[in-house]
């Protein structure tokens, strides 16, 4: 299903897990996003956000200037995801892994 990760077409509370995997960076509002990605998820799920972390965002760029090309960034770094977590209070376990950080 095509939809708009900013206007999610779920009720509340559907999902028992929700995962995002490198797209939020492609996003105009992560906060936006990851408020509906909770929106959906079922008190207890598991949220599971990966994005690109500094040396994923580098490779990602030498790829695409290779080609003339760049790679949509916008203001959403990847710790941003752990900050939004915080402020609402959500515990998460964070992964820093090669070329993305997941948070759990």
């Amino acid at each position: 299903m095509r939809a708009d990760a900013l206007r999610l077409p779920f009720e509340d509370q559907t999902f028992d897990a929700v995962f995002s995997f490198d797209s939020l960076h492609h996003l105009p509002n992560c906060g936006a996003a990851v408020a509906e990605m909770l929106r959906v998820l079922r008190p207890g799920g598991i949220l599971a956000a990966a994005d690109l972390n500094d040396k994923g965002s580098r490779a990602i760029d030498e790829v695409f200037a290779r080609n003339d090309e760049a790679h949509f960034h916008n203001q959403c770094r990847v710790d941003v995801i752990g900050k939004i977590l915080g402020e609402r209070g959500i515990q998460y376990h964070r992964h820093r892994l090669e070329f993305v950080t997941v948070y759990v």
